[in-house]
């Protein structure tokens, strides 16, 4: 037969029940029984005399008042945000919702006090195991038209046709420069985007996209449509590396937002109509979305505070080309068929390598560690410092 533990509280509940009704206590005898001191029960005593058993039992250690505690109203707009931005196919997490309240004026808590309060009211699951923000690196360049990026993305019609859809950004701004929508991904639309966006907007100093047909032709031993065109104008054309969709990483995020906005709203019947949304969307991405890297800002106006990168004024050398590597144990980056020495203190880091001819610039996320002219009579490339001569990483 299982052996029933009677707590503490319903001794001296039992006790004092006695007491009140006239029986004698023996105070001393009661709490050596029950294994407490005078004090406590004395403290017992009282409660049980104000608030019967309910005194007896564990109170809560919360305070009547909480003076920190973000007001109820505060919680609500939060809520209410939340909602409006995920209702309206935009990013609703905590950062863009601290960031819409400050541009509107309501003066928001912290970022944090945002997330935890989504979380209180159950409308964010806790990821502890996600990948922290801070452990992503990005590199930016620093003027507008220093850098473009072009990518296409898939959208079906409301009838299930497949339809393809051109963004181009700035890399610097992550300015949406145009987006063009057609039936498929193609040379002729690709070259119309970035015309339309030349047009408006000048002629950027570098473009970057994947090495899919309708961009870039390098792979393939030729030249695409729009390459040649670029050539011409003096824009360096730069390719991102096979099967590494991160060098693009700008237009592969702007593709997400794009999609979740889309798909609030009704599906477009007609390559017409999804070019109508496309460039709807565009100009609200970049008059009202906030935007994480630029601590809030638009990109129309981080666009307008930016220097504007002076337009080429000579055909450019087509054969620049972006990777992304590891260094290897000894502290070299493979560029081509060089070996480029850039110190064991970056062994096992990954590095962004721009070659152009003979010309190659390596850097880590926004850190530039080396820029030179390849020897072509060597494949070994040392750094030029003494041997046994190490500088630590910053």
């Amino acid at each position: 037969m299982a052996v029933r533990v009677i707590s503490m509280q319903v001794k001296l509940a039992v006790a004092l029940a006695r007491f009140s009704q006239g029986e004698r206590l023996d105070v001393r005898a009661t709490c050596r029984e029950l294994g407490v001191s005078r004090p406590t029960f004395y403290k017992y005593a009282a409660r049980f005399k104000e608030s019967g058993l309910d005194g007896l039992f564990e109170r809560s250690r919360k305070p009547l008042t909480s003076p920190g505690q973000t007001p109820a109203a505060v919680e609500d707009r939060i809520v209410w945000w939340r909602k409006t931005l995920g209702e309206d196919g935009w990013d609703n997490g905590a950062q863009s919702i601290a960031y819409r309240m400050a541009r509107a004026g309501e003066n928001p808590p912290s970022v944090r006090t945002v997330h935890r309060i989504l979380v209180r009211r159950g409308l964010v699951e806790p990821a502890p195991t996600k990948r922290p923000r801070s452990s992503y690196r990005s590199f930016s360049f620093a003027r507008t038209n220093d850098c473009w990026q072009s990518d296409a993305t898939e959208w079906s019609l409301a009838d299930g046709t497949p339809a393809t859809v051109f963004h181009l950004l700035d890399d610097a701004t992550r300015k949406a420069l145009n987006s063009t929508a057609a039936a498929s991904e193609n040379g002729a639309t690709a070259v119309a985007c970035v015309s339309a966006a030349i047009t408006e907007f000048g002629i950027p100093a570098m473009f970057l996209s994947d090495n899919g047909s309708a961009f870039s032709q390098k792979l393939r031993g030729g030249q695409s449509s729009l390459e040649r065109m670029l050539h011409v104008l003096g824009v360096r054309v730069v390719t991102s590396s096979p099967y590494h969709p991160q060098t693009c990483g700008k237009t592969e995020r702007y593709h997400q937002t794009f999609k979740k906005w889309l798909a609030a709203h009704p599906q477009p019947a007609t390559i017409a109509e999804l070019q109508a949304l496309a460039t709807t969307f565009d100009a609200l991405y970049n008059s009202e979305r906030p935007h994480s890297s630029h601590h809030g800002a638009t990109p129309d106006e981080v666009w307008e505070r930016l220097d504007l990168a002076p337009a080429p004024s000579a055909p450019a050398d087509p054969s620049t080309r972006i990777n992304t590597v590891t260094v290897s144990s000894r502290g070299v980056v493979k560029a081509g068929r060089h070996d480029i020495q850039i110190g064991r203190e970056w062994a096992g880091a990954t590095v962004t390598v721009i070659a152009t001819g003979d010309h190659v610039a390596i850097f880590h996320g926004r850190r530039h560690l080396r820029s030179l002219t390849v020897d072509p009579t060597r494949r070994y490339q040392p750094n030029g410092r003494p041997r046994g001569r190490r500088r630590t990483r910053n």
